[in-house]
């Protein structure tokens, strides 16, 4: 039985690294100022889900104490998805991935790396979260935005 459940979790393992890949790329695809707006909807999304009790800034100790986090994230982006809110879908997708990089040391460099693709974006997020404002009238909460979850910076020392 333990054969089955290690050829189940290299599976899952295997579609969360596609999937992260894929994420990675299309973040290295965006100029700065996109990636300013992916961090300024990221972050008003971190604020969201620390204000339900999660704590996604300790991504290691948090997502491997709440084992079903990421998973409950996962099921966010598909509602999300479903009522065509794209902008927030892909806010909670920085968010899973740093979550089960939290789970999964085997995704811990591609974290870092999306990280670093995000870090692009950390002097565009002002502007971008202003923009944001003048078109929706909503106020995105930014503060802290350049911060980076524990483990997670993208040149470790």
């Amino acid at each position: 039985m333990g054969w089955l459940m290690n050829k189940i979790n290299r599976l899952s393992s295997d579609k969360q690294r596609d999937e992260m890949t894929h994420f990675v790329d299309m973040l290295r695809a965006m100029d700065s100022a996109e990636l300013g707006h992916v961090v300024a909807i990221a972050t008003h999304m971190r604020h969201t889900l620390e204000s339900e009790g999660h704590n996604v800034m300790d991504p290691i100790v948090y997502a491997g104490q709440n084992i079903g986090f990421p998973l409950y994230l996962s099921k966010s982006i598909n509602e999300a998805q479903k009522q065509s809110r794209m902008q927030d879908a892909a806010a909670l997708m920085v968010w899973v991935h740093t979550a089960r990089a939290g789970v999964r040391i085997e995704l811990r460099g591609l974290a870092r790396e999306m990280w670093r693709q995000l870090e692009h974006g950390f002097p565009h997020m002002s502007e971008s979260a202003r923009a944001f404002e003048r078109l929706s009238g909503s106020i995105l909460n930014t503060q802290g935005a350049t911060q980076f979850p524990a483990g997670f910076t993208p040149d470790p020392v």
